[in-house]
């Protein structure tokens, strides 16, 4: 018997220590130098239940974060020339609230220990499995949810 697969609609408040029920669906934003790759990605991951969308560029992305965007996870290419990801993954880290995966065509290990000592939670490289992407999301909820849960 297959198991359920976990929805992603709970949600813990960080701020407060709780789980609760958000009014929407897990809210991913998207910010790739690759246009088509980043509205492939959002249309696949809102056709399994997220509330996935692209933000075009880093000023973007910035911009949505400061109007107070309720954002669970963000898909953070950092393949630009001026590598504008790792600036935006440094801010990124001042929101506790806010997973970031990192995805990119750099595939040495030290590119990959770098963005995971900056602070990503997930690192792939491109191209990325759509699978991959949405259980690397589902991987990373599960954690910072279970982590949030005040233990018993």
């Amino acid at each position: 018997m297959k198991r359920p697969i976990p929805s992603p609609s709970i949600r813990v408040d960080l701020h407060r220590g709780n789980e609760t029920r958000p009014r929407g669906k897990a809210h991913i934003l998207i910010c790739d130098d690759a246009p088509d790759h980043a509205e492939m990605l959002a249309c696949y991951l809102n056709r399994r239940g997220y509330h996935a969308r692209v933000a075009g560029d880093r000023r973007s992305l910035e911009g949505l974060i400061d109007a107070g965007t309720r954002v669970a996870v963000v898909l953070l290419g950092i393949d630009s020339p001026d590598k504008d990801g790792l600036p935006v993954l440094r801010r990124l880290r001042d929101r506790p609230d806010v997973a970031v995966l990192i995805l990119t065509g750099a595939t040495r290990v030290a590119d990959r220990v770098l963005g995971l000592e900056m602070g990503a939670d997930a690192y792939l490289t491109k191209p990325a499995d759509p699978r991959e992407v949405a259980a690397r999301i589902r991987a990373i909820l599960r954690r910072t949810d279970q982590q949030a849960r005040p233990s018993a």
